[in-house]
């Protein structure tokens, strides 16, 4: 018998018992086969026994409960496998593991995840310099129109019409330099935090999951 046909014929034996009852019940075993583990499923169902014995002991608690409410944690405690022995050794086994994991695997792990990060930090400096050559670049646009404006005003007595010209130009220059200008800055705010963002983002994954299963195992 397998832990799945174990739980559905148990679960099938407690239809007359309430629900409330019932799905505590399935929980506690649920939770027991989880902190077994896959490999000791057959000892678990062999100490459980059978499913019908696991639901007579659950009736017979809840007709105990019934009938005397202050001996229902003393008929819990001596009804319910122990518990905390096979949690503290999977426990252990779980941090040999992990220590096993991170000797066996730092030698690759730590040079990779060193490339990564510098492969990621050249990236946003690469981004980063692309931005400011632009900004850079708008501006001298702009420096160059006014320049241009500047010589124009100043050639208006000896040749009006080349200063009209040079003017003209320059004014066009510097409203394209000032419209680069903006732009430039405006996608920099834009791209570069949510770059920065996403970088972060990813960084924190590995030990968000890390968390995530720490807190899991500790339930």
């Amino acid at each position: 018998m397998s832990r799945i046909e174990f739980m559905k014929e148990l679960a099938t034996l407690l239809d007359d018992i309430p629900l409330e009852e019932k799905q505590d019940a399935i929980v506690y075993y649920e939770d027991y086969f989880d902190e077994a583990g896959v490999l000791k499923e057959q000892e678990v169902i062999k100490e459980l026994g059978s499913p019908q014995a696991v639901a007579l002991i659950i009736k017979q608690n809840l007709e105990t409960k019934e009938q005397s409410p202050e001996s229902e944690r003393a008929q819990s405690l001596m009804t319910k496998p122990p518990l905390t022995k096979r949690t503290d050794n999977n426990k252990i086994m779980k941090i040999i593991l992990v220590v096993l994991i991170i000797i066996v695997g730092a030698p690759i792990i730590i040079p990779i995840a060193v490339g990564i990060i510098g492969l990621l930090i050249g990236l946003v400096a690469t981004m980063f310099g692309v931005f400011l050559a632009l900004v850079i670049v708008a501006i001298s646009v702009v420096a160059t129109g006014i320049a241009l404006g500047i010589v124009g005003m100043l050639s208006l007595i000896p040749d009006t019409a080349a200063a009209a010209v040079l003017i003209g130009v320059g004014l066009i220059i510097t409203g394209i330099g000032l419209l680069v200008t903006y732009g430039s800055i405006k996608l920099c705010l834009i791209v570069f935090p949510s770059m920065v963002r996403f970088l972060v983002n990813l960084i924190k994954k590995p030990f968000q999951r890390k968390s995530s299963g720490v807190m899991s195992s500790e339930k």
